[in-house]
Formats: structure tokens, C-alpha cells, sequence
């Protein structure tokens, strides 16, 4: 598990917390795994609402994407909207997750943020060595993370 901060858009002190987990012990491939990306506002200057997150579960080749794009921000310039949006496999549901770059500044800055109940909690990475060392932290926990539960399931 990684634990992030970060400042809203009122400036606030956010953090989230990217962790992973297996749908069952004895996975079949690597479509088990999930990476939990949980976003959480603050309680006071220290401590933050877990209680009350806002979670958002993603497959192996959706953070792969967010990896492909926070390495390749040139190629988010040729979506719609300068973003990608993530939906539930089989529902086709909005998982309100999105992942943008700003177009307005230079470097450019990476935006990866939740919307719920119309507010957006949003991290923000210039691109480069500072999204680079986000993702690589989040790609080491999925691996780690692969490693961990085979070596546990060999025992």
C-alpha cells in the first residue's frame, strides 16, 4: 500500500492511498488483481476521513493505461477532451475516474481524479520525473503485490 498527498481544488490536503488485492486466494490469472485507488478529504491538518473515502477499483490494464499515459502525455492530446474516462467492463458505467492533462501550462500537469456527487478530488503530476516516480511507486506495489501472493501460494 502507497499513501499519497495532495491539495484540492479548494486547497484542501487530500491523500490517496493505492493498494492492491487479489479477488480470490488461489487467483487464475492476472485479471484477479485489483488496484484500489481510494481517495480521502481531511479530518483536520493531520489526519484524514477514511470512514468516508471515495474508492475506485481498477484492473490490471487500466492502470496500465494511466502508466501508458503519465509516460505519454503528448497521446492524452488526441482524445476527446484532452482525458480518458474508465467504465465498469460489463455495465458500461461510469467509474467516474479521469485521467486529463492540462493543456495551459508548460510542463504539462497529469490529473488523475474521482468525481463524486459532483465534487472532483484530483492529484496532479507535472509530466516527467515527477509522474514518472508516481507511477513507477504504483507499478513496484503491483508487482510486489504478484510476487507476494505467488510466493504464498506456493507454501
Amino acid at each position: 500500500m502507497f499513501n499519497f498527498t495532495f491539495q484540492d481544488y479548494k486547497r484542501k490536503i487530500c491523500a490517496l492511498q493505492v493498494s492492491c488485492s487479489f479477488k480470490a486466494d488461489e487467483y487464475k490469472s492476472l485479471d484477479d488483481l485489483k488496484v484500489l485507488f481510494c481517495f480521502a478529504s481531511p479530518l483536520d491538518n493531520e489526519t484524514f476521513d477514511w470512514n468516508n473515502k471515495s474508492i475506485v477499483s481498477l484492473s490490471l490494464n487500466e492502470v496500465l493505461t494511466i502508466s501508458y499515459y503519465f509516460r505519454h502525455p503528448n497521446e492524452l492530446y488526441s482524445l476527446k477532451n484532452n482525458c480518458a474516462n474508465f467504465y465498469h467492463p460489463y455495465k458500461g458505467k461510469n467509474k467516474n475516474l479521469i485521467l486529463s492533462a492540462s493543456t495551459d501550462n508548460n510542463p504539462c500537469y497529469l490529473n488523475l481524479a474521482i468525481q463524486e456527487e459532483g465534487v472532483f478530488k484530483k492529484i496532479s503530476y507535472r509530466e516527467g520525473v515527477d509522474a514518472e516516480v508516481f507511477i513507477n511507486k504504483i507499478e513496484l506495489l503491483i508487482q510486489s503485490a504478484i510476487v507476494y501472493h505467488s510466493l504464498n501460494k506456493n507454501n
